[in-house]
């Protein structure tokens, strides 16, 4: 159980850093 939620944990920083990153990509281009 608790490797669940570890691997839950994990799957979502990566989700939220690929939303700021995301997020990063969507402001430089608008600037352009």
């Amino acid at each position: 159980m608790k490797q669940l939620s570890m691997t839950i944990g994990s799957i979502r920083e990566a989700t939220s850093k690929t939303a700021v990153s995301a997020e990063n990509f969507k402001e430089s281009t608008e600037r352009m």
